[in-house]
């Protein structure tokens, strides 16, 4: 699991996904148990959430800001596959 989650807002998630840093980023209902799947595949670090009330939306702006810095090697989506206004939260993973 990632050692720490820090919940934060949708802002600062915009500015740190344009770090080096950030290895993942997303949308989660529940984002402990999200931790811990990564967690299971290798992936650790700290994980910042923001809440969101349209995740579609949050997350393919967070897709957006990476991609246009580079991307990360371990996102494999460029665009959110979301319902539309789905509640819940958006995050990235820093190592």
């Amino acid at each position: 699991m990632p050692r720490k989650i820090a919940h934060t807002t949708q802002a600062t998630l915009n500015k740190q996904v344009q770090s080096s840093s950030v290895v993942r980023v997303g949308y989660t209902n529940n984002p402990a148990r999200r931790a811990s799947e990564y967690a299971r595949s290798g992936i650790t670090g700290t994980m910042y959430v923001a809440p969101t009330t349209n995740g579609r939306y949050a997350e393919n702006r967070l897709l957006g800001n990476q991609f246009a810095q580079g991307g990360s090697h371990r996102n494999v989506q460029s665009r959110s596959n979301i319902s539309n206004g789905a509640n819940g939260y958006v995050y990235t993973i820093h190592k």
